[in-house]
């Protein structure tokens, strides 16, 4: 008996953590070679570029990459991060080939995607700013998720709609900081892949100039931007730990923060170590106090399943809660 308990115990701290990025390398610290110079993303693990004609570029400290790249950037934190060109200018190149060349990164995930369930996605950019080059921006840039590694024969803004875009106005300027972007996806199940990059073409979008002193186009210009420290986790993530110790603080197991995204609680119920309910509610919901039957319930973990409605449709989400005294 004691052995099963403990195996309980155990299997359930796992669950219990904050919630998970689902992304394999989204910092890009792993690497299956250290990079030394460009063009070198497939040194990267679970990390590659989907566009066979173009170049993305990892950097990791591991090597001294200021000696090639000859910028002085930084990680967010750790040692790698990769870039990307999200548009280019080069209107007096009669090929077009700057006006048109994107490059993209596809990350992979740790598990498939779940059909409608909703994930938030966060990733940090940073622009490359140089007086004679780099000298406009934008504020264009997507997240495409899809259920396959593959590699395209175009530029993917030919081919492909993204899936969510950056807010129109959010222009990314250089002011030597990184830049947090966000935002929210409904999954349709099954995808495994999350595509980065600017899906529009050249003439769809907007530019920005940083310095009006130094315009570029004649010579033919790019976008680069760097990212580092990409996420992906559910939305609907339950509250993993609370203290009813009548305090005043974390009394209260409740799911607030689900509600206020719009979420309808419709019911609950939680479950003891044995599998017996011990609590349900449905309809209205303002939080548990950690009694069963009117008395204090013991310290441990309890298992939660809750229904929500959204978009008329019905969403469950289970998991573990620690009760602690």
């Amino acid at each position: 008996m004691y052995k099963n308990l403990l195996f309980f115990y155990c299997c359930c701290l796992t669950f219990v953590a904050p919630a998970q990025n689902l992304l394999l390398n989204g910092d890009f610290e792993e690497y299956w070679e250290c990079p030394d110079y460009w063009d070198q993303l497939n040194r990267c693990k679970y990390v590659f570029n989907p566009c066979k004609i173009s170049t993305p570029d990892y950097f990791n400290s591991c090597s001294n990459y200021i000696s090639y790249f000859g910028y002085n950037i930084q990680p967010l934190h750790g040692q790698g991060f990769v870039a990307i060109v999200i548009g280019g200018a080069g209107i007096s190149d009669s090929t077009n080939k700057l006006a048109t060349y994107r490059e993209y990164i596809q990350i992979k995930l740790s598990q498939p995607l779940k059909f409608g369930n909703e994930y938030k996605f966060s990733f940090f950019l940073k622009l490359r700013f140089t007086p004679n080059f780099n000298c406009f921006t934008t504020d264009r840039i997507g997240v495409k998720f899809v259920n396959e590694e593959r590699v395209y024969d175009l530029y993917l803004w030919k081919i492909l709609n993204a899936d969510w875009e950056n807010p129109k106005g959010n222009i990314f300027i250089n002011d030597n900081n990184w830049q947090k972007i966000e935002g929210s996806y409904t999954a349709n199940g099954g995808e495994e892949w999350m595509i980065i990059g600017n899906f529009h073409n050249t003439f769809d979008f907007p530019y920005f100039v940083l310095d009006s002193s130094s315009i570029c186009i004649s010579n033919g210009d790019e976008i680069y931007v760097f990212l580092d420290a990409i996420e992906v986790s559910e939305m609907l993530a339950l509250p993993n730990v609370f203290t009813p110790n009548n305090d005043g603080i974390n009394d209260l197991w409740h799911l607030n923060k689900i509600i206020d995204a719009g979420y309808i609680f419709k019911e609950l119920h939680i479950y003891n170590r044995w599998g017996n309910e011990i609590y349900r509610k449905s309809d209205v919901f303002f939080g548990w106090d950690g009694n069963c039957d009117g008395l204090p319930c013991s310290e441990g973990i309890y298992f939660v399943t809750v229904l929500f409605e959204k978009n008329n449709s019905i969403k469950k989400i289970s998991g573990y809660i620690t009760l602690l005294r």
